[in-house]
């Protein structure tokens, strides 16, 4: 299987991309991390696996976010020798279509094309391969198993192995021989064996049934040995019933001659009545024939009208189905019309699309550069600024302390009064102090004299705590003056109002940084944000001098209006080319319904033609035999002669009554004798029976039939025997081969260790080797001499191993493979080793479909002669330098 070109639209991020795959040339996609990468190979997959209706959940997860659109996939591939190309739009209302044949093939739509797509990767592709060459993200490090059952890569190892490809037909003829005997998983008897095992049963039975009926043959002989003495006994009872009834013979010798005339008249008269019967039935049958004929004669001129009428109705379904062809032929020309209309007109959208893109990026570019001024005014101010929450949080602590002080040496302090006249002065230590009102108060911090008029003096002393409480009031003064300082303030309230700038100043830095932020989105810096306005830019302007010579929607609306009316007309065009192709199909159907009907008519009709000539035929052999007129004439005189046997039944029954009483000794001795001759009758007849069985059965038939059926059996016994052996047979031949077989794949695992060596030596050196399990998977490795197992290996060894081996089968199953897909792999691998496998693939890629997904630009760089293509904020096209080449289409993901 081959890729040529995938397209995606509204799946996840991306809006829509386009990727040409090269013929013979590795093909690396570069671009960030959920750029769409991997979404592509996504794409591809769910096309093949659901159905465009499917609501499962991974169709559901593609569908873009914040936009009413369905995800759609275009593929275009080919397999089995035959070029595809394969469209799904999932939804609701989804659509399949699939093209068989490039160019100009045949055209599927619907569930038809989704069963031949599949049908077509099932026969095409080895399922095994499928997937050990589909290496998706985080699968890098995991071993591709169990390709002993890839069917293409067995085929490829078996023509390098050398296997007799005739051994392999003798494998599969000799699996196709047991499969004559057994069922598929050798559980059951089935075929030729079954049937020889069934015909011993069935003659087995014979012989059985057989046995039964000569057993009851026997005890009919028994039957007659008992029966005998009884009707000895009968017959001795009979002769002196009889000598007694001769005694009394004239009444019974008149009563027994007039049953016999009774009986003899019965005779008759059911002898008359039955031939009259029957040439009634016989009248009655010529009258049925007379009848069925004239319905087969009006029934055959019906079916000839019929005919006559349906012959018209297919020549009207055959104008109308012409009709329908040039309507549907016309319907075709109009939706390719309108498809180049909408497409510009969608263009046009896009393009008006990308200018509100454009404006939307220099307001983002505004707002990052008006954010960036801010928040350097703000770390310039941060970067200036000495205090924070600790330290103000240190001077509000000291303030506090510093006012329960001055609290606490209020309370000790001394309060001194003293009173007399008004105006009279007091000295304190020696100042006068004047009285005024009378009184004169004031505190005591330190030893105080106070010399009163008269010669009186008071000395006032203060506590000795007080004293304490002042040091430490002037201790915490000092300190708050040195946490001020430290914090650059006058003030506690102008602490605050630093610490209060100081958070907003903060507030405002986290403010621009996600003000910033916000413009960037999933830019890294400003310097891209700019540059992708600029090649917004270009590619705006770049579009209107493209299309300067036309109109273009002046605005998004507009553009979306013309966008949906060409949709919208080209969506009509197609309901209508649809509707032309199902009115088309139904004039086809109609066609060939009418033409079956016509045929089916004149059969019948030639049919009842044939009947009516038979019953005709019938009816005129039957007259020739005898004529109705004479027919009529055996029945009347059947009736004459049936009327008198009646007459002498009567007579003879009415002597028979008269006679009825004659005699009660002569009845009793009589009906005596009867019960006697009726009982010996019946020994007799049983005994007949028996011996009649006897001498049927025992003059040999029976016997012959159970000898026939014991030669029956030993035959059958002897063909189970010869099929069994044969089955036997059949059963060691194929197990055998299988051993053989088997132990002929064992070379398998060396030639394609041998592939994965030579690739191997090219990353590792000279000294690598590598063993496989059962599974051709590698389990251990040697280099330096030294053997470890896999699970041994460092991360990166190991991954690039597991890729090894991967391109080793995709190398080995060649034209029977599938591309080769690598998402993000090879990250644990240093500059040295990276650049080896990168050469390994590119030379891979001549024989087989590599393509590289990547994160990091210039990862394959190595990689000569690859065709790489840069995803890069929302656009796909080639990547810088010598190895790049035009691009295959863009990408928009959401937001760009």
């Amino acid at each position: 299987m081959k890729y040529h070109r995938v397209r995606v639209r509204h799946f996840r991020g991306i809006a829509e991309a386009e990727v040409v795959f090269p013929d013979g040339r590795l093909l690396v996609i570069e671009g960030p991390n959920e750029a769409g990468k991997s979404s592509i190979v996504e794409a591809i997959g769910l096309l093949f696996e659901f159905t465009a209706e499917s609501n499962a959940e991974e169709v559901r997860a593609v569908r873009p976010e914040g936009r009413d659109a369905d995800p759609e996939v275009e593929l275009e591939f080919t397999v089995g020798g035959q070029r595809c190309c394969y469209r799904k739009v999932f939804g609701r209302r989804g659509a399949t279509e699939l093209e068989v044949g490039l160019p100009g093939g045949r055209r599927l739509a619907g569930r038809e094309a989704h069963n031949e797509a599949k049908r077509l990767l099932e026969e095409g592709v080895d399922s095994g391969v499928f997937r050990a060459l589909r290496v998706l993200q985080g699968e890098s490090l995991a071993m591709a198993g169990d390709l002993a059952a890839s069917a293409s890569l067995l085929r490829a190892l078996d023509g390098g192995a050398g296997t007799d490809p005739a051994g392999e037909s003798l494998f599969e003829r000799a699996q196709k021989e047991v499969q004559r005997y057994y069922t598929g998983n050798r559980r059951q008897e089935t075929g030729e064996l079954r049937q020889a095992r069934e015909a011993a049963k069935a003659a087995k039975d014979d012989v059985e049934r057989l046995e039964a009926r000569l057993r009851a043959l026997e005890a009919r002989v028994q039957e007659v040995e008992e029966l005998e003495p009884r009707a000895a006994e009968l017959r001795q009872a009979i002769g002196e019933l009889e000598r007694r009834a001769g005694e009394l013979a004239g009444l019974a010798d008149a009563h027994r001659d007039a049953q016999q005339a009774a009986e003899l008249a019965r005779t008759e008269a059911a002898t008359a009545r039955e031939r009259q019967e029957r040439l009634e039935d016989e009248v009655k049958r010529r009258e049925a024939a007379r009848r069925e004929a004239k319905r087969l004669e009006e029934e055959t001129q019906t079916a000839r009208t019929r005919a006559a009428d349906l012959l018209e109705s297919a020549e009207a379904a055959r104008t109308a189905f012409a009709d329908a062809e040039r309507t549907a032929e016309a319907a075709r020309a109009r939706v390719q019309e309108f498809e180049g209309g909408a497409e510009l007109a969608a263009s046009d959208y896009a393009h008006l699309q990308e200018e509100l893109q454009l404006a939307q990026m220099q307001d983002r570019l505004t707002a990052y550069d008006d954010a960036a001024e801010r928040r350097r005014a703000a770390q310039a101010f941060l970067a200036g600024c000495r205090i924070d929450a600790a330290r103000l949080n240190g001077i509000e602590d000291a303030e506090a302390a510093l006012a329960r002080t001055e609290a606490q040496l209020r309370s000790v302090t001394a309060r001194v009064e003293v009173e007399g006249p008004a105006g009279a002065t007091v000295y304190v230590d020696g100042k006068p102090e004047t009285l005024a009102g009378g009184l004169l108060r004031f505190d005591a911090a330190e030893e105080l004299r106070i010399e009163l008029p008269g010669g009186f003096a008071v000395t006032v002393r203060p506590s000795q705590s007080q004293g304490l409480l002042e040091r430490r009031l002037q201790e915490q003064r000092e300190q708050l003056d040195r946490l001020l300082a430290e914090a650059g303030a006058g003030t506690v309230e102008e602490a605050r109002e630093l610490e209060q700038r100081r958070r907003e100043a903060e507030r405002e830095v986290e403010d621009a940084a996600r003000v910033m932020r916000q413009a960037l989105r999933d830019l890294p810096n400003r310097a891209d944000l700019a540059g992708r306005l600029e090649r917004t830019r270009r590619r705006v302007e770049a579009y209107r001098a493209a299309h300067a010579g036309r109109r273009l929607p002046s605005t998004l609306e507009e553009a979306r209006r013309v966008s949906e009316a060409g949709s919208e007309q080209l969506a009509a065009a197609r309901a209508r080319a649809r509707e032309a192709e199902q009115a088309l199909q139904a004039a086809r159907d109609a066609l060939g319904r009418a033409e079956r009907e016509a045929a089916a008519a004149g059969e019948r009709a030639a049919a009842l033609e044939r009947q009516l000539a038979q019953a005709r035929a019938a009816l005129a052999a039957a007259e020739a035999e005898r004529p109705t007129a004479a027919l009529d004439a055996d029945l009347a005189a059947a009736r004459g002669e049936a009327a008198l046997a009646e007459a002498k039944l009567a007579e003879a029954e009415q002597r028979l009554r008269e006679l009825a009483g004659a005699g009660a000794e002569a009845a009793e001795v009589e009906r005596q004798l009867e019960a006697a001759r009726k009982e010996l009758r019946s020994i007799e007849d049983r005994v007949t029976a028996a011996r009649g069985a006897l001498s049927h059965e025992g003059e040999g038939t029976l016997q012959a039939e159970l000898d026939a059926a014991r030669s029956r059996l030993e035959a059958a016994a002897v063909r189970l025997e010869s099929v069994e052996r044969r089955a036997r047979a059949a059963r060691l031949l194929a197990d055998t081969l299988a051993r053989h077989r088997e132990a002929a794949r064992r070379a398998y695992g060396p030639l394609l260790a041998e592939r994965l060596g030579a690739l191997g030596r090219r990353v590792f050196g000279n000294d690598f080797e590598v063993e496989l399990d059962d599974g051709l998977a590698p389990a251990r490795r040697r280099l330096g001499g030294t053997w470890l197992d896999v699970r041994q290996l460092s991360v990166g060894a190991r991954e690039q191993l597991a890729v090894l081996h991967r391109a080793a089968c995709a190398a080995a199953a060649g034209d029977g493979g599938v591309p080769f897909f690598l998402d993000d792999a090879l990250g644990w691998s240093d500059e040295g080793r990276l650049a080896e496998m990168a050469r390994v693939l590119a030379d891979l890629a001549r024989d087989v479909q590599v393509v590289v997904l990547t994160c990091q630009p210039g990862r394959f760089a190595a990689a000569e002669g690859a065709a790489v293509v840069r995803i890069d904020g929302g656009r796909t096209g080639p990547a810088g330098g010598p190895r790049g080449r035009p691009g295959q289409g863009e990408l928009f993901p959401d937001g760009a």
